[in-house]
């Protein structure tokens, strides 16, 4: 997108500078020079704006996103300097872009994978459902330059008048409820489905999560794959998928099953086992309905996994049973 501020918002700010030298600890530079080097990405002769500061560079551009490529460069250099780097380089817009293109995307993608992980320690508030670590997936879209490249690349979102000023890209990532590290994405085109990206992000899930989900992204062939990882599943699900009650439990859920397709459960075939939670929002009419891989309700009652999935659904702060 257009960057049209000219400086930093009240000019380079300490607190700025502290926060891009916080990232250089985040994101050290030693382990930048590594990826940069492991894809071939090392200058043969030194340069005013080498691959290393690049790469931390294009990072700091996100935090900064409405901010001129040179006011980000100044920022980026006074925070190095702050962390103990004497770097002095200079470098004009054009520069900028030739090193942006000589660093190239795959070594800003093998930087992401190599630093990407949940970041929450034992204590970290929001982040732990007794001995789960808790983690969402979600997805949604973000606007590029309106150029022919992202246009060809990404394509449009339909307007009410012909298409929107900008192509945009669709992105699904898992990331960790405490702390709201994303820690796996997946990008494609405006045209890709969540749903479509989300099965390429569920690699990144391990035996001891909990994954929550909203209505959208529940479908036989993801929960079946999402739960193939050992994480436990609690995730919405829309009223008309097919839930039959098999048994009544006592905290007021049940156990039921789940088809890979409407034939299958027809014909009474034997489904995948799952238990259901339905509930109303105080005052209201519609029903709620969570599915889960925890059967147990001792593990995880009616009433602790729907206050646990308030926290990424605020819709549901009131409920009743």
């Amino acid at each position: 997108m257009p960057r049209h501020e000219l400086t930093l918002p009240g000019g380079v700010r300490f607190t700025d500078v502290v926060s891009i030298g916080a990232l250089a600890e985040r994101v050290p530079l030693s382990t930048v020079r590594e990826v940069v080097a492991a894809e071939g990405r090392s200058e043969k002769r030194v340069r005013l704006l080498p691959a290393d500061v690049t790469a931390l560079y294009v990072v700091a551009m996100w935090l900064f996103r409405d901010v001129c490529y040179e006011e980000v460069l100044n920022c980026l250099l006074a925070g190095l300097r702050w962390a103990g780097l004497p770097l002095e380089a200079v470098a004009t817009k054009g520069a900028i872009t030739q090193a942006r293109e000589r660093l190239g995307s795959q070594a800003m993608r093998s930087l992401y994978l190599r630093l990407a992980h949940p970041l929450a320690e034992a204590e970290t508030k929001g982040a732990w459902y007794r001995s789960w670590r808790t983690v969402a997936i979600d997805g949604s879209t973000f606007d590029v330059p309106d150029t022919e490249a992202n246009a060809e690349a990404f394509g449009y979102p339909a307007a009410s008048r012909g298409s929107s000023a900008y192509p945009q890209i669709r992105w699904v990532a898992l990331s960790e409820t405490g702390t709201h590290a994303i820690f796996a994405c997946q990008m494609g085109s405006y045209g890709t489905g969540e749903v479509t990206l989300a099965k390429t992000v569920l690699g990144a899930l391990k035996p001891g999560m909990l994954l929550l989900a909203d209505r959208l992204f529940f479908g036989y062939e993801l929960w079946t794959a999402a739960a193939a990882t050992k994480a436990d599943l609690l995730w919405r699900v829309k009223k008309n998928v097919r839930l039959p009650v098999k048994q009544r439990l006592a905290d007021g859920s049940y156990l039921s099953e789940i088809h890979p397709s409407t034939s299958d459960f027809r014909a009474g075939r034997n489904g995948l086992p799952v238990r259901v939670i339905e509930y109303k929002v105080d005052g209201g009419k519609e029903i709620f309905r969570l599915v889960t891989t925890i059967l147990d309700p001792d593990r995880i009652s009616f009433v602790q996994a729907v206050r646990l999935v308030r926290r990424t659904m605020p819709q549901v702060r009131d409920f009743s049973p």
